[in-house]
């Protein structure tokens, strides 16, 4: 525990350290007088690097330690609905929302809705044409599936991609696989609130995020 918990404090430090000469870089290349083409291009790996170091400092406070949850009762419909329109300026596939008119669940919204947008974030990048998000309740859990119709995820990888840094192979990455903690984050939120997720096939062809929130 204590050699997990000083490597979790120097990754924090290191992102933190690391923000400064990036912006320091990124200046410097605005004001440079490099050929158009070629300042883009080394701009973009200075975005690429910041998204990356925002992202480690992200997983490095949600994994440090339990927030204290903000529990109320959501209306998931509601909050569903609100995250399909937030994400469909986003380039990729279209989302289509199969849900009923309201579901009320006690949680902590704000995180909950972190979780199921990078799900949804995921499948959009990975899909071909079409991303499916449903909602249903059953006699023990409120479901909430995103699927897509991309090129799946091979059974072997289903438990693995679920851990911090790991990535799919690059069948599946199409050129921008992230930095491998969209789905660790959601995992640590769904831990908080005692819930499930499960990895399998889509029956759009591609894969599947199955969240479980108990009922109890």
């Amino acid at each position: 525990q204590r050699l997990l918990g000083l490597q979790r404090e120097m990754t924090q430090a290191v992102s933190h350290e690391l923000r400064t000469p990036l912006a320091r870089l990124s200046f410097a290349l605005e004001l440079s007088a490099l050929p158009t083409d070629e300042k883009q291009l080394m701009l973009n790996d200075v975005k690429e690097l910041e998204q990356l170091v925002d992202e480690m400092l992200d997983y490095a406070r949600l994994e440090s330690t339990q927030p204290q949850l903000k529990l109320q009762q959501v209306d998931l419909s509601e909050l569903l609905q609100n995250l399909v329109e937030k994400l469909s300026p986003l380039p990729g596939a279209a989302i289509e929302l199969k849900a009923g008119p309201s579901c009320v669940y006690v949680c902590d919204g704000h995180y909950l809705e972190r979780a199921v947008q990078n799900l949804l974030v995921n499948a959009k990048r990975f899909a071909r044409d079409k991303v499916l998000l449903k909602l249903d309740s059953t006699q023990n859990a409120v479901e909430i599936t995103v699927e897509d119709d991309g090129p799946g995820i091979a059974l072997e990888q289903r438990a693995e991609i679920l851990k911090p840094f790991v990535r799919l192979d690059p069948s599946r990455q199409k050129g921008f696989g992230g930095f491998g903690l969209g789905l660790a984050i959601v995992c640590r939120v769904l831990e908080w609130h005692q819930a499930s997720i499960e990895v399998g096939e889509s029956s759009l062809g591609g894969a599947s995020f199955r969240i479980k929130l108990p009922l109890a």
